[in-house]
């Protein structure tokens, strides 16, 4: 069987970890895309635990939303689940970052603009207790 070649783009982003002493087997297999790459090499040179997200059932983008809430130091195990959509992860993490109790809302049934209208509530609710 042939192995699957590469593309540039991917090669790239094996390089630059390279470059920067990184451990690239970790998204050196051609299943993940450029993007995907990317996101796995920036979350390892931040030092961040990117086997939480470094699984090709994760989009570039969800993978972006999950490293981003790592590099901010939140619990992404709220949302680091493959159900949620990218924008769905995002609104969790909003919560997370405006320590909005997200357990209301993170329902994969829950649509993203559902889920910010309860994250809006929530923080005009805190925003009420805090005055």
């Amino acid at each position: 069987m042939k192995k699957p070649k590469l593309s540039r783009a991917q090669r790239r982003q094996i390089k630059l970890g390279q470059l920067d002493d990184l451990d690239v087997t970790i998204y050196s297999d051609p299943k993940f895309d450029y993007r995907q790459m990317q996101e796995i090499r920036i979350g390892l040179k931040s030092w961040r635990n990117v086997l939480l997200y470094a699984d090709i059932k994760y989009n570039w983008q969800q993978m972006r939303e999950i490293r981003i809430g790592l590099e901010l130091n939140l619990d992404v195990n709220h949302y680091i689940n493959s159900d949620f959509d990218r924008f769905q992860m995002l609104e969790i993490r909003r919560g997370l970052e405006n320590n909005i109790d997200v357990s209301q809302y993170t329902d994969v049934s829950y649509n993203w603009i559902k889920m910010m209208n309860i994250r809006g509530t929530l923080e005009l609710k805190q925003l009420d207790q805090d005055i």
